[in-house]
């Protein structure tokens, strides 16, 4: 597998965990209503010129396997973050419970959906910029 693969992974996660960090802090402030809305788009700017980036650099295969780890590493963030700011969580947790699997399972999911669309409209944007000839645009 190719290391830059996995780095850019990694690079997607950091920019998650500081996404649902802004968003954990601003949630604390008088700005609750403006400051979530901007913690939502410029996490959605950063992650579209993320996908962008690796749209043009990777084919699709690595792509998949990139958004693989990105899944399984945004999950286990959101646990991680989950137990440091909401303690009360921990005690009620069965780490080896087909209900915690379960759940974990579908945030994975979920994340790998939403990584996958991203870069497939990403594809289609890229393909619309370079050929001008979708929706029989003349040069």
């Amino acid at each position: 597998m190719n290391r830059s693969v996995v780095l850019f992974a990694i690079a997607g996660i950091i920019i998650e965990t500081l996404a649902i960090l802004s968003f954990i802090c601003i949630a604390k402030t008088e700005f609750v209503i403006f400051g979530k809305q901007l913690v939502a788009t410029i996490f959605l700017v950063f992650m579209s010129i993320f996908l962008a980036i690796l749209v043009r650099l990777f084919p699709i295969k690595p792509l998949i396997i990139s958004g693989a780890i990105f899944a399984i590493g945004s999950g286990i963030i959101i646990q991680m973050l989950g137990f440091y700011f909401f303690p009360g969580l921990v005690k009620d947790v069965v780490l080896i419970s087909f209900d915690n699997l379960w759940r974990f399972g579908i945030v994975v999911a979920l994340h790998f959906c939403c990584y996958m669309i991203g870069v497939f409209v990403m594809i289609i944007l890229r393909n619309i910029i370079v050929n001008k000839t979708v929706f029989n645009i003349k040069k």
